[in-house]
């Protein structure tokens, strides 16, 4: 019985002294599988028809890493070795089982690799290696060959196929395990080096490497895992090619959280250029199946990044959705860009935590406080080929000492810009939050009013919400603590939710343009909206007021404001104190003390929003803000005719302006141009600096017009009118006369009677040229007709009863023609029958102005034979 007893203690300590060898192994961090760490190891290997083929095979667990088991290669040959811990010690499911070889080139071989586990005897997975490129490869030529395992084992077995090959060597140099072991919790708003041994971070073989051959190459892989932090891994692309190399880091200790940033702490100078992201693809993984892939504009840069700077250094990651343990970075090339080298640092990793912000607070922007990032995509410069241009330590706004700024500088030009974007993928932040950037404007002093050159926009998930600049944006100082001579809150209270915030400033033209970003900052006083409702006693509403230039609003800019309910007050015995924080118009002015708001004269036409602020006279103030949005009307004018009699020789005493307005006022010289359009007559002039009208001595009587337009001096409207000018006296014109007389007063049948149509110029001119015509009408029994005319006359036309005659000839005064008819009766009338002989100058013949004596008539009376 007590032998029996002392089998069971004797089992049962050297179960847990196997036991405890995998208990005590190192977490996470490569242990080598030999004697000198683990008791009971022992070396199998397979045997040929010509014996052992395998030598030196115990070097394979002596404890020196330099000696190894070899194997010589035999055309279509294949051979394994095994490493086992004869003890029974089992290293857990989860583990990294493998081997450091010496480094062949499989693939020109023809030849491969393959990692078995076993438990005992029984097979548990294998993995195949056709090619040791993507492997790590330390600095005395030896490559990694393993897996992390997904079921528990005691043995390790390496198989090597030799191919087509006729003689090569493989050698072994000894097993190697890891214990994957959790990693520390990571910290809020704290980004982590995930590396050997604090996290169970291995290079994942299987994603990292090359695309394709002979295009670039990953060399030092296992850097980016170890804990140096100057330490880094190359990731080379061949010019010319498309191609692209890959490093992934996989944590076989840890899985991440949804909602963790995870990322690449890189370098590369193409990254001085913003578009490189775009040649990058963030990839995550959970127990090797893919989770997210993320590139280009939705990569978002953490601390350490001084991008588009000389170094090109920059930590890109992305906000995670799902949970995973690995994740990946790609470097893509085109055939047609040099990418050159890339290093890789470190995979680092962060846990976002939201901050809790309070009303009538503000807050920098900045880590650990909050869980924030670069948004690669609004972070850079606008401007490829920009010489001279550069920003500096990006990352400093976003790190929590507010003496460390990122400086953006621009040379001189036209069309550089520069930004900074910061996003914080947590939170969102309400309406009504004043937000912005501590700046310090280099050149100050020679630039004036440096808010022209920068620009400040708000983004909601990537979405442009609001953008403002030049005197949109106004410095809140009094809340926020600035730092020296030339340092600004640059800023605006916004009107829409974000959660990012961006500035960007322009090039200045013969001036280089250095501006220092300390900070992002967000201020509450005035937010309402989400979790954060701000509700204050004061209370500011917009305004829209249009004002003539030179005008004054007729109502106060707080006749809408409150106080506790009650409509705000100003002055000393008012309970708000008003200040005029911005305006895109120096000209347009809020008074303190009254809230009316004053256009200066000269003004341009248009829409000017000017900004303001209402404070109560308590400490700490309440405060809030409101938007006037200011119309300065164009000067509208209304020309009305007019009609002045003005002697020849004189100048009226009249002004034209006389009835006409502008905006609905007198018109007057101050604020109009007088232009003389048109002038019937050039001896009547308009004076377009009096506005009176002057006839010329000698001009003839009659009614001329004069056509003016006038033009307001601000807005450029106008309008037209017409100046009728009578010029008194009687005006020399033609006045055509008819008389009509017989050659006898009576007629009979069968017997010729004459009448005489005499035209006559009776007027004080001569006619203009135009036709003369005469019409002629007879009513009176059958006869026959004839005519004789003067010279220049001609029959127009002749219908039935009815001539007219016309001639162009020049009537002069006094001159006359006669036209004779002839008419010799053939009817059978009865005696008394009257012959009516009508005559009409046709209406302005030869410019006639008189129309009293242009028609005339004769009767004949029938006698007997």
């Amino acid at each position: 019985m007590k032998k029996n007893n002392f089998l069971a203690l004797l089992f049962l300590i050297v179960g847990f002294l196997t036991n405890a060898q995998v208990t005590n192994a190192p977490c996470n961090d490569f242990s080598t599988w030999t004697s000198n760490n683990y008791s009971s190891m022992t070396v199998a290997n397979q045997t040929g028809l010509f014996g052992d083929s395998w030598s030196n095979k115990n070097n394979l667990i002596d404890g020196n890493t330099g000696n190894a088991a070899s194997w010589s290669a035999i055309l279509l040959g294949s051979s394994w070795i095994e490493a086992r811990n004869a003890s029974g010690s089992t290293f857990p499911a989860g583990s990294y089982a493998g081997f450091v070889v010496g480094d062949l080139d499989l693939v020109s071989l023809g030849a491969s690799m393959k990692v078995s586990t076993y438990n005992g005897t029984t097979k548990q997975e294998e993995v195949n290696f056709s090619s040791l490129v993507s492997t790590i490869l330390d600095g005395s030529g030896k490559r990694k060959v393993g897996f992390v395992t997904t079921k528990p084992f005691n043995r390790i077995r390496l198989t090597v196929n030799a191919g087509l090959t006729l003689v090569f060597t493989a050698n072994v140099y000894y097993a190697e395990v890891m214990k994957p072991c959790a990693g520390a919790a990571l910290a809020c708003n704290t980004t982590t080096d995930i590396t050997r041994t604090n996290y169970g971070a291995i290079v994942e073989p299987s994603r990292t490497g090359m695309s394709g051959i002979s295009l670039g190459s990953v060399s030092n892989a296992d850097n980016v895992v170890n804990a140096n932090v100057s330490d880094f891994a190359t990731i080379t692309i061949n010019a010319g090619v498309a191609a692209s190399g890959s490093i992934s880091i996989r944590d076989i200790g840890d899985v991440f959280p949804a909602g963790t940033y995870a990322g690449f702490d890189i370098e590369n100078q193409s990254l001085i250029n913003a578009q490189f992201f775009n040649n990058i693809t963030l990839k995550s993984y959970k127990n090797g199946v893919l989770q997210e892939t993320v590139s280009g504009s939705n990569l978002l840069m953490g601390l350490g990044s001084d991008v588009i700077a000389s170094t090109g250094r920059s930590v890109v990651g992305f906000l995670t959705t799902k949970a995973f343990d690995e994740l990946q970075i790609t470097v893509n090339s085109l055939a047609t860009l040099n990418i050159g080298n890339t290093k890789v640092y470190k995979m680092i990793a962060m846990k976002p935590c939201q901050k809790t912000i309070s009303c009538n607070s503000s807050y920098y922007l900045t880590q650990p406080d909050f869980p924030v990032v670069l948004n690669s995509q609004r972070t850079g410069l606008g401007t490829l080929a920009c010489i001279g241009c550069s920003i500096n330590s990006a990352d400093n706004v976003i790190d929590n000492d507010p003496n460390n700024y990122s400086r953006i500088t621009l040379a001189a030009g036209v069309g550089n810009t520069g930004s900074i974007s910061v996003m914080d993928p947590t939170a969102t932040y309400p309406k009504g939050t004043y937000t912005g950037f501590t700046v310090k404007d280099r050149y100050f002093v020679y630039q004036g009013d440096f808010l022209e050159y920068i620009t400040i926009k708000t983004y909601l998930n990537g979405v442009l919400q609001e953008s403002k600049t030049s005197n949109e944006l106004f410095d809140l100082s009094f809340f926020i603590p600035i730092w020296g001579t030339g340092t600004k809150n640059v800023g605006f209270y916004t009107t829409k939710d974000f959660n990012e915030v961006q500035i960007q400033t322009g090039s200045i033209g013969s001036v280089v343009n250095v501006l220092d970003v300390y900070s992002a900052f967000i201020d509450t006083r005035s937010s309402n909206g989400g979790s954060l409702n701000c509700v204050q006693a004061i209370a500011a509403a917009d305004d829209s007021y249009t004002i003539n230039a030179g005008g004054t609003s007729t109502a106060s800019v707080i006749t809408n404001d409150t106080y506790q309910g009650n409509p705000a007050t100003l002055g000393a015995s008012g309970y708000v104190v008003l200040t005029q924080n911005s305006g895109q118009n120096n000209g347009i002015t809020i008074d303190p003390n009254t809230g009316l708001v004053t256009v200066s004269p000269n003004t341009a036409a248009g829409t000017y929003p000017v900004t303001y602020t209402i404070c109560n006279k308590v400490t700490p103030a309440s405060c809030d803000f409101a938007t006037v949005n200011v119309v300065v009307a164009a000067d509208s004018v209304n020309a009305q005719d007019d009609i002045l009699t003005i002697p020849a020789g004189t100048t009226s005493a009249q002004n034209v302006l006389l009835n006409d307005t502008v905006n609905g006022l007198q018109a007057i010289l101050g604020n109009l141009l007088l232009t003389q359009v048109s002038t019937s007559n050039s001896g009547i002039t308009l004076n377009t600096l009096t506005g009176n009208v002057s006839v010329a001595s000698g001009t003839a009587p009659g009614t001329y017009q004069i056509v003016y337009k006038a033009t307001t001096l601000l807005g450029n409207n106008s309008d037209t009118a017409t100046v009728t000018v009578i010029v008194p006296g009687i005006a020399p014109a033609a006045d055509m006369k008819i008389e009509i007389s017989a050659s006898s007063p009576q007629y009979s049948a069968g017997s010729s009677l004459d009448t005489f149509y005499t035209v006559s110029n009776v007027g004080n001119a001569p006619t203009n040229g135009s036709p003369v015509k005469l019409s002629v009408t007879i009513v009176a029994e059958q006869g026959d007709y004839a005519y004789t005319l003067p010279s220049g006359w001609n029959l127009q036309s002749h219908v039935g009863n009815n001539f007219v005659f016309t001639t162009n000839k020049i009537f002069n005064q006094g001159d006359s023609d006669t036209l004779i008819i002839n008419y010799t009766s053939t009817g059978n009338s009865q005696v008394g029958t009257p012959a009516l002989f009508n005559a009409l100058i046709l209406s302005a013949s030869g410019g006639d102005i008189n129309v009293l004596n242009n028609t005339a008539s004769e009767v004949i009376i029938k006698v007997a034979e």
